[in-house]
């Protein structure tokens, strides 16, 4: 039987003051910390709340910032709306980001404390999975995967196991199927009739993008097609997903350095293997690190403006983190380069919420 507890109805903590309309909520940009508090901007950046007294905040999705609280002596992580409710999920000491409504609960022991017990609970508040098993993976695709003990399989968002395994283990499902592993281990992928489509005989395997899966096979990473066959041949040291149609692609030279290039599913370098580091591509542009510094380039490679950054991150909704070489400014720049909202130079912790990702 499932726990009912609404998450804003019956385990509200508290109440904070928001800065704008319960009726006109914005989404969050990004957070930082200064002087002790917590200030959460929107994409104009303007605050969203009051200056927060929080111990910690990791995180924003689905609706819900992620954060802890100091109670007395005891530290409580909850989920904070962007009306300014706090609820804390029952019986657990951390939480994990909402995905596909539901979000990871951990437990443990205090004299296990190395020892953590997974479980889930919804958006609404529904604790499908007490903290009982000993790996859970994020759900997608209205499924999650656990394992313990006595059991091991993928669990529906009613908190019911819908298909076990004798053995290994299972991932998410993206684009409908997902990977599956054995005990050598050797990796394939299921369909949601729970029915292996593609053999386990890779020696890593990823979850498909844009219709195609990255996989080790014999030492080299390629990338397969939902009936598994190979649309690009396993030939590269390393590579990232398929994402905006470019894969940037990595080749390891004789001192272990790595370089990466940039790569089509039509099977065409635009690049030469030049960069240093590389983020994925977004909204159209990508994150690239050549001699020490970072620039934007757009899907041919080219550089979007002349501007160097000493880091940078992904455009999403039209900005994109940056910081100046010389640490003059930080903060969101447009697409032309030129800030729009900066951020303060004393700020301690900066975490980008679009990406979760700490910046400083």
């Amino acid at each position: 039987m499932v726990k009912k507890s609404a998450l804003f109805c019956a385990i509200i903590l508290l109440s904070i003051s928001s800065t704008f309309s319960q009726n006109v909520l914005r989404e969050p940009l990004c957070g930082y910390l200064l002087n002790g508090k917590w200030h959460i901007l929107d994409h104009q950046g303007k605050e969203i709340f009051k200056p927060l007294d929080l111990v910690y905040l990791t995180g924003y999705s689905e609706g819900y910032l992620r954060i802890a609280k100091a109670f007395g002596k005891d530290t409580a992580w909850g989920f904070l709306n962007l009306e300014g409710n706090v609820a804390i999920p029952p019986g657990a000491k951390f939480i994990d980001q909402f995905h596909d409504s539901v979000a990871i609960l951990v437990n443990w022991r205090k004299d296990l404390p190395e020892v953590k017990y997974y479980g889930y609970i919804r958006n609404d508040g529904v604790v499908i999975a007490p903290t009982i098993y000993l790996d859970a993976t994020e759900f997608n695709e209205g499924y999650g995967f656990v394992m313990n003990d006595t059991v091991r399989g993928w669990m529906n968002k009613e908190g019911k196991i819908v298909h076990k395994l004798r053995k290994g283990f299972g991932e998410p499902f993206y684009e409908g199927l997902a990977v599956v592993q054995d005990t050598v281990p050797k990796y394939g992928y299921v369909d949601k009739n729970f029915e292996v489509v593609i053999p386990l005989i890779f020696n890593e395997a990823h979850n498909f993008s844009e219709g195609l899966a990255r996989v080790e096979y014999d030492g080299y990473f390629g990338f397969i097609d939902h009936s598994g066959k190979f649309v690009i041949r396993p030939k590269f040291f390393y590579a990232h997903d398929l994402i905006g149609g470019r894969i940037f692609v990595a080749s390891s030279f004789g001192n272990r350095e790595t370089k990466w290039s940039i790569y089509t599913q039509g099977n065409k370098f635009l690049t030469d293997f030049i960069f240093d580091d590389v983020r994925d591509y977004s909204e159209g542009f990508a994150c690239v690190k050549q001699d020490s510094v970072w620039h934007f380039i757009d899907i041919w490679g080219d550089p979007i403006f002349d501007k160097k950054f000493k880091f940078i991150g992904s455009f999403k909704n039209g900005l994109a983190w940056a910081s100046e070489l010389d640490g003059s400014k930080r903060g969101y720049i447009n697409l032309m380069g030129e800030y729009e909202i900066l951020i303060p130079k004393e700020a301690e912790t900066i975490i980008d919420l679009r990406w979760n990702t700490f910046v400083k």
